[in-house]
């Protein structure tokens, strides 16, 4: 992690080989200061000096020097969001490599890069094949126990979580972390992301106190070893306030959701994918911290800047989501339903995580606009489709729960409301997600059980604790709901 230091030691290298007019030697020295540029985050530069290392050993006549620096620029145009550029260099690299014959290293890290191609290009199974490539590949060279190795286990587990095969993504990247820390050592740049990918998998699997630890952990090594200005330090504070947001620490995460945009701002191009994706999240805390005009404001702004960035993506369906849910609370709900479609369009081939995630909103839409067996089969949909997977403990899960009991308790079916809302509320609390998100469930359910005479008083005592919790809570309307129903009951 030194990496100005080494940089003071290639600068002089590099102005020698110059000197000397000495390609070969330059092209190795520029492919050097290539890889420290993309390490402490400048990335314009870093692709540059990659191309500039590639003519130079064209120019010298060392094919393998060439090719080192072009197997290198797919990841890091992939970064920049540039593609097609990435893409036409991957093929660059093949036909080097062609020329060379068989060297598994070049391979490996050109794998990688077009892994990361298709990542960003939402292909999440060519994505995998590539990187699972990587791993093979690094474990011939370098056998299986070495940290070469081990950070290709760690980015196999991104592809696999992007397939929801969260249980293997964990076990890979626990896998690919424990023979780093053995080899290399617990702060090694290789690991500090690593924290990062364990905060997302804890999350997915609903592990929020070990989500929170990791993603704790995760910004205080990157501060130590990158410094605050890295792009890796923005995920981080990104990635950290989207567990507070799950864990009800509303304040919180505003404030970290702020600081990461305002650092990807000042990093970034406006229509970069982190820079966008920021922008979503911040809205996101906006909306739970009750401040809906400013969030819609947001929300708007991040789908204009993804529609020039990746038109027709997931990305724009998850930016057209967030428009519809901000639209949604200032009650335009005209305007909201044409968003909600449109993401619904464009997530009907993604996985079935994507698809099913965006069917709670619309099913509340339905709920709200006076239309509750439209929102019971929204909702019914969304349940059956994250029943039984791994993905299935999380806030959208337990809200597509939480709706379905409000749909039949709309439709005069209580009875059939109480066991959605018991599941919601298990799965919440075993969780620990938001306390206003489990006592707007424990007020559904006490709703629910209210018809039981046996019950009644114990559906109001639960209805009264939950109206204590949505006391602090800036979504006044859970708390409006619940009191209005609390009056109208008697005991």
């Amino acid at each position: 992690g030194k990496y100005k230091e080494s940089m003071a030691t290639v600068t002089p290298l590099l102005k020698q080989a110059q000197d000397m007019k000495y390609q070969p030697l330059e092209s190795e020295a520029l492919n050097a200061l290539g890889f420290l540029q993309m390490e402490m985050g400048d990335d314009d530069a870093s692709v540059r000096t990659y191309e500039a290392s590639f003519l130079a050993g064209r120019a010298g006549g060392d094919i393998m020097a060439a090719a080192a620096s072009a197997v290198r620029e797919p990841f890091v145009y992939a970064k920049l969001n540039q593609l097609d550029t990435g893409a036409r260099w991957g093929r660059v690299a093949q036909a080097l490599l062609e020329r060379l014959g068989s060297d598994p290293t070049l391979e490996a890290s050109l794998h990688h890069g077009l892994g990361y191609v298709a990542f960003r290009r939402d292909d999440y199974e060519e994505a995998y094949r590539q990187i699972h490539q990587t791993v093979k590949l690094k474990e011939k060279v370098y056998g299986a126990q070495h940290g070469w190795a081990g950070e290709a286990y760690i980015n196999q587990s991104v592809a696999l979580s992007a397939l929801d095969r969260n249980e293997e993504a964990l076990a890979s990247a626990l896998h690919g972390k424990e023979i780093i820390d053995r080899t290399l050592g617990p702060r090694h740049p290789l690991t500090i992301t690593t924290s990062s990918h364990l905060a997302v998998y804890f999350t997915k699997l609903g592990r929020y106190a070990d989500a929170e630890k990791y993603g704790r952990e995760n910004l205080e090594e990157i501060r130590e070893v990158r410094g605050t200005r890295h792009p890796d330090y923005a995920d981080a504070l990104e990635l950290l306030a989207g567990t507070h947001l799950d864990m009800g620490q509303l304040p919180l995460a505003l404030a970290e959701a702020r600081e990461a945009l305002k650092l990807y701002v000042e990093l970034f191009a406006p229509t970069h994918p982190d820079r966008t994706h920021s922008m979503g999240t911040v809205s996101l805390a906006l909306s739970g911290n009750g401040l809906d005009p400013e969030a819609l404001e947001t929300a708007r702004a991040a789908l204009a800047l993804r529609e020039q960035e990746s038109p027709g993506s997931l990305r724009v369906a998850a930016s057209a989501y967030r428009l519809a849910e901000a639209l949604r609370a200032l009650h335009r709900h005209t305007e909201a339903k044409r968003f909600y479609d449109r993401a619904l369009a464009l997530r009907a081939k993604a996985t079935r995580r994507e698809y099913a995630s965006t069917l709670p909103g619309l099913g509340a839409w339905h709920l709200e606009m006076g239309q509750p067996d439209l929102a019971l089969s929204r909702f019914e949909e969304a349940v059956g489709l994250y029943e039984g997977n791994h993905f299935a403990v999380n806030p959208v899960f337990a809200s597509a729960l939480v709706g379905e009991a409000k749909a039949q308790l709309a439709l005069g079916h209580p009875e059939l409301a109480s066991a959605p809302a018991e599941r919601a509320v298990a799965l919440q609390r075993k969780a620990g997600l938001s306390p206003y998100l489990i006592a707007e469930a424990e007020g559904v359910l006490a709703q629910a059980l209210s018809v039981q005479p046996a019950k009644r008083q114990m559906a109001r005592a639960l209805a009264a604790d939950a109206l204590k919790v949505l006391a602090s809570d800036p979504r006044p309307e859970r708390r409006a709901a619940l009191a209005t129903w609390l009056r109208s009951t008697p005991p």
